[in-house]
């Protein structure tokens, strides 16, 4: 266009200089010569002068077309070309589709009134690949030989198209193809929007082939692509459609299709609705979750630890590994104080021995004491010079006498060597009289033995006067209060 504005402008300014010149001629004929007359001259200046008008407004108009609305951006459309490779099937008519997107291409150019024969030969063989390419070499040498290529380059190309649509599908195997492809499309987790096109384009296929449905047929097809649970929302729906006046369902597969649509977009903001309100408050609950999870995965991991870590011992000799917890380095004082815990192996304080044997050196009370000093040596050390010695006597005598009723009952208490009772069983019944004193056993009651000494939580067994004898040897028989 540039270079069309700037011939027009040369044009016109040489039309301005010719002008000029015949001026100037007139103005030298006009002093130099008396023959003529002025009319004659005249008429001969109006006719080039209208003969210049005429042309400088044909120039004008032509410049006006060509710069009307001028701008720096150029917009362009890329053309993509059409691949004729060994990868498009002949049975499923994809070289015909070939041949019908390379002509509309073709037909684009030189301003949309197309390419010649002998162009459109030439663009065939920079778009065909493989065995295709093969054989329009094969018939391209052959016409170029004979002198056809440049006499009927029309004729070379329809030779070479019907050579590559020689094994294209039969019209029956088309039909067969093209109705098996519409039986077997399903919408399946596709949207609406993206099932439209392809229900569409077998619809088409259809029509192409000569097996075009009734709006009904196409109803039902429709109906069965979508699923059950789409047709559930489908068949009870009833409105007006277009200028009607009476409520109905859907009729058509387009109507039953806007249903779906509907129902989609209905289900989309659901869900946008849902997700919006979980990042409000779902944030907190991950982290929650989270935190459980680790917890209860160091929870599970310090109780394996322990379980291995107590293998083989009892319950107050047991420990408890507690992974990052600065008590596990600190001894549990019902250990140290009794030898045992009664939480076991889930107090989270340590129940090394070594360590209590350690606390109890430290104390003063030397390795063989098993318990810290009882209350009532406390008492008695500090009234020492007050009179004092004789108070300790009578508590030691205290704890001699009085029995420690769950030491009696069970064979053990969770005080240890703290308790202020005694923890001696009397095996002799008549040590303090039949009548059965305080510190004595009842009649009829055996002390324990064998075994039972050595296992407190042994059976107990009520020994009568008349089965005493019969008890076999070794039999644990203890007595209960």
């Amino acid at each position: 266009e540039q270079d069309g504005d700037f011939s027009l402008r040369a044009k016109l300014a040489a039309l301005e200089m010719e002008l000029e010149a015949m001026k100037r001629e007139k103005a030298e004929s006009e002093a130099g010569s008396a023959l003529g007359s002025e009319q004659g001259l005249a008429a001969a200046l109006a006719q080039q002068k209208a003969a210049l008008e005429a042309q400088t407004k044909v120039l004008q108009e032509a410049l006006g077309r060509g710069g009307g609305n001028q701008s720096v951006t150029a917009v362009k459309t890329d053309l993509h070309w059409p691949t004729l490779t060994d990868e498009r099937s002949d049975f499923k008519d994809d070289v015909t589709l070939f041949y019908e997107e390379f002509e509309d291409v073709c037909a684009l150019a030189n301003s949309c009134r197309g390419m010649n024969a002998r162009e459109k030969l030439l663009a065939l063989r920079a778009r065909c690949r493989g065995s295709r390419l093969k054989t329009y070499q094969n018939l391209y040498r052959s016409a170029w030989k004979s002198g056809e290529v440049l006499e009927d380059p029309e004729a070379v190309y329809e030779r070479i198209k019907s050579k590559h649509l020689m094994f294209s599908e039969s019209r029956e195997e088309r039909e067969i193809r093209v109705d098996a492809e519409h039986v077997a499309l399903m919408k399946g987790k596709l949207t609406g929007h993206q099932f439209e096109p392809l229900f569409e384009a077998s619809v088409a296929e259809l029509e192409a082939v000569g097996l075009g449905k009734t709006q009904r047929e196409l109803f039902l097809s429709y109906l069965r692509k979508v699923g059950t649970s789409l047709q559930r929302e489908i068949r009870p729906d009833k409105r007006l459609w277009g200028h009607e006046d009476k409520l109905r369902g859907p009729q058509t597969w387009e109507e039953a299709h806007r249903v779906v649509l509907e129902y989609e977009q209905r289900e989309a903001t659901n869900k946008a609705t849902a997700n919006a309100v979980f990042t409000t408050t779902g944030e907190a609950t991950r982290l929650a979750a989270d935190l459980a999870k680790k917890e209860k995965a160091e929870k599970a991991k310090r109780d394996k630890a322990n379980k291995e870590a107590n293998k083989g011992k009892g319950r107050g000799d047991q420990v408890a590994i507690t992974s990052g917890d600065p008590r596990k380095d600190k001894l549990c004082w019902d250990y140290r104080d009794h030898g045992s815990c009664r939480k076991g192996r889930d107090c989270p304080f340590s129940h090394d021995k070594e360590l209590r044997r350690k606390e109890l050196e430290k104390k003063g009370k030397g390795k063989g004491s098993d318990s810290y000093p009882a209350k009532g040596d406390g008492k008695g050390a500090k009234g020492k010079g007050k009179g004092g010695k004789g108070k300790a006597g009578d508590a030691k005598k205290k704890k001699s006498e009085k029995q420690c009723p769950y030491f009696a009952k069970n064979g053990a208490c969770k005080k240890g060597a703290d308790c202020d009772m005694s923890h001696v069983l009397a095996t002799d019944v008549g040590a303090t009289g039949s009548g059965g004193g305080q510190g004595s056993a009842p009649s009829g009651w055996a002390a324990p033995s064998g075994n039972s000494v050595l296992n407190p939580f042994a059976a107990f067994c009520v020994v009568t006067g008349g089965l005493e004898q019969a008890q076999p040897a070794g039999a644990d028989v203890v007595f209960a209060s």
